[in-house]
């Protein structure tokens, strides 16, 4: 099947799934960005609201993974991106911790600009190329959110041989480890979907202690893993109505037929 029919094909199940059988928004509510620039702070705000009417709390991580009742959403972010830290007074009146999955290289003060740049191309991202620096990733942890590892220079992890995928994922955590004095226990793979990881990392990441966070979208109604952290994207760029809509998808049959996620 050719991507633009594939695509169509999404879109109509997505649109069907949506009309006639959606289950809702489910209790528990993985969402994941990337950078927060302040002309998306008025969108970032419009989410919160609507979370917090509907009577789900903000959780951190260990709370999320506590599988007690309850309406809760893990709020999370990717990569390294200096609006996190211009956005820390904005969490502060919006009450709500996240976590903040960090990607070790643009830490480090010695990265070169070429590092830079290639780290970044890698992304797609063409924004502000300025990193978190050690002592704003410091102030970020100790205004209460949480620093988890997202590798060291985000690589896809699938494609390097078992023992550099390993490294990658152990370096990002040892480095976060010594700049935050503190145990770094949880970690997202680059990219987030299923061929992008593999059951031999997860079992690196559990003989590492580390939970494993993915990126899949429409896999929040599966039954929950000990360990692990299912998240769907939430597109700061797109209505509240589609972001929602998106949530409300479960999507886990089609994935397992396709291996690949029924909302884009």
């Amino acid at each position: 099947m050719s991507r633009g029919r594939f695509r169509s094909v999404r879109r109509a199940i997505r649109w069907l799934h949506v009309k006639f059988a959606s289950p809702g928004v489910p209790e528990r509510v993985g969402l994941y960005l990337h950078e927060l620039e302040r002309s998306d702070w008025d969108s970032f705000q419009e989410m919160v609201e609507f979370f917090r009417r509907q009577d789900y709390s903000f959780a951190t991580v260990e709370q999320y993974l506590d599988t007690d009742g309850g309406r809760k959403v893990l709020l999370s972010f990717d990569d390294n991106y200096r609006s996190w830290f211009e956005a820390l007074d904005l969490f502060d009146q919006m009450d709500v911790k996240g976590i903040f999955y960090v990607n070790s290289l643009p830490l480090l003060e010695r990265t070169i600009p070429e590092e830079l740049d290639a780290y970044y191309d890698r992304l797609g991202f063409t924004g502000d190329r300025t990193p978190l620096r050690v002592e704003e990733l410091r102030e970020v942890a100790a205004r209460g959110h949480t620093v988890g590892c997202h590798t060291h220079s985000h690589p896809v992890l699938a494609d390097l041989n078992f023992g550099d995928a390993c490294q990658e994922i152990r370096r990002s955590a040892e480095l976060l480890s010594d700049v935050l004095a503190q145990d770094v226990r949880h970690f997202a793979y680059p990219y987030g979907m299923r061929r992008h990881f593999s059951e031999d990392l997860r079992q690196f990441c559990r003989h590492q202690r580390l939970t494993v966070a993915n990126g899949i979208p429409a896999m929040l109604h599966v039954r929950p893993i000990a360990q692990a952290i299912q998240r769907s994207p939430w597109l700061i760029s797109e209505s509240l109505k589609y972001n929602v809509a998106n949530l409300c998808v479960a999507g886990h049959w089609f994935a397992a037929a396709t291996g690949l996620s029924a909302v884009a």
